[in-house]
């Protein structure tokens, strides 16, 4: 079986709650404020999931969270004052909601709508977590975990919107060769996505997670980040009926012969959000 010890060191509960005070009371600033904050807690657990104690990871954190904070408070007194501009009255204005969770073949996974830790999609607290599994040279096996919103357009018209939302993930990658000439053992992740109008591409991403391959020894390479959708006003040109879709799919792929084993499993690929309205995208015309 694949020694996975990355996920045998847990950080300790009293750190974890410090660090998730500090990340929620940056929830609401900017988004480069924000995102910065989740790309240093990610960097924090990757470096103790891979076997460190994070201490130079965790001062980092924490020395943005007290640099960032006069700015936060700034903008919150400054939002007191001067609340947002209702959004512009125009009967053509509409919301796409995220309409699907879904794990393809072979994740053996459950998903959650209403994640209790704060994720709608895949999380460590909804078990099974998603795993692709592949033992003993069976060849190709590959899945999908996606999460999709769609919209149908009301009216003719010119169209804006930013969908501005942030997905985040963290796993890992194992694979272990069999002395076979040459690699017998891959492991891929890679995150896409695409945003359409009917059959037509209007914006797309994507983004290489982590691959290892193995000639003989095992290797297993631990992940973590966010991908954010489209962050910049998109628009577009739509016609009363078309359909808007946005879709985000994690996509995890493994390769073995003779005797080789690979193995992928994802600790969280989600959608920070407690309800499903509140992922909803506002498009407006």
């Amino acid at each position: 079986m694949p020694r996975r010890s990355v996920h045998l060191i847990q950080i300790p509960s009293s750190q974890q709650k410090s660090i998730d005070t500090i990340v929620a009371y940056h929830a609401g600033a900017p988004d480069d404020i924000y995102f910065r904050m989740i790309a240093l807690e990610s960097d924090y657990e990757v470096a103790v999931r891979s076997g460190g104690n994070g201490s130079k990871e965790l001062a980092a954190l924490q020395k943005f969270a007290e640099e960032s904070r006069p700015a936060i408070e700034s903008m919150r007194k400054d939002y007191q004052s001067k609340p947002w501009p209702p959004m512009p009255s125009s009967s053509n204005n509409f919301e796409l909601m995220l309409t699907q969770i879904n794990a393809s073949q072979p994740w053996n996974t459950t998903c959650s709508s209403v994640a209790e830790d704060g994720y709608i999609g895949w999380s460590k607290t909804h078990g099974p977590l998603p795993t692709i599994s592949n033992m003993n040279g069976k060849g190709i096996i590959q899945g999908d975990l996606s999460l999709r919103w769609t919209g149908t357009v009301p009216e003719d018209d010119l169209y804006r919107m930013m969908p501005n939302i942030s997905i985040e993930f963290n796993g890992e990658c194992f694979a272990d060769g069999y002395a076979k000439p040459g690699i017998d053992a891959v492991a891929k992740v890679s995150v896409h996505s695409m945003i359409t109008v009917d059959a037509t591409i209007i914006a797309e991403s994507s983004l290489d997670l982590c691959s290892v391959k193995s000639r003989l020894l095992p290797i297993s390479e631990p992940f973590a980040g966010w991908l954010a959708l489209q962050s910049n006003l998109l628009f577009f040109r739509a016609l009363k009926g078309q359909q808007i879709d946005i879709s985000v799919r994690l996509f995890g792929k493994t390769w073995t012969r003779g005797k080789a084993d690979a193995e992928i499993c994802i600790d969280l690929f989600g959608v920070p959000s407690n309800t499903i309205t509140d992922t909803a995208i506002p498009v407006e015309s």
